[in-house]
């Protein structure tokens, strides 16, 4: 996981001196943060991790730095709450999932789906699209809340 993050690291440094942006610790320690996360978080949840280990970074510096970060490819927006809060995750040997989200308690779902992703390549090429990424969500009701509703 070291190499990992170190690996990380020098990538975020390359994409910021290609853009002529500086290497600053508060970047360096929102990046640290975020990697440090095993699953999805918020910004928030980024601010308060930062607190506790003694790093005082702006909020603004926070959501500035997950652009950068997004734009790096070292996150991913994972996806938003049915109350439009955004969720992220790293890219840390992360293998391409999507989510099903429950509109009743929030919960989610990860899934992968090799056919589902395959034909949506093949459509966007078939229209002249060049397929880059995909991020699917699929709004509904869990198991739980669904048969709730029956009762």
């Amino acid at each position: 996981m070291k190499a990992a993050v170190e690996s990380a690291q020098t990538q975020l440094v390359k994409y910021l001196r290609e853009r002529g942006l500086k290497r600053t610790e508060e970047r360096m320690a929102v990046l640290r943060e975020a990697l440090a996360f095993d699953g999805h978080f918020e910004a928030e949840d980024l601010q308060v991790a930062l607190r506790r280990g003694g790093q005082r970074v702006s909020r603004a510096t926070i959501y500035r730095t997950i652009k950068l970060l997004l734009d790096a490819n070292l996150l991913r927006r994972s996806f938003s709450s049915v109350g439009k809060q955004t969720y992220y995750e790293n890219m840390l040997g992360s293998r391409q999932h999507e989510h099903l989200i429950c509109v009743r308690c929030g919960r989610v779902i990860e899934f992968t789906s090799d056919f589902l992703e395959e034909a949506l390549k093949k459509e966007a090429a078939a229209h002249g699209f060049e397929f880059k990424r995909l991020r699917i969500e699929i709004f509904g009701e869990c198991s739980t809340c669904s048969s709730a509703s029956l009762d």
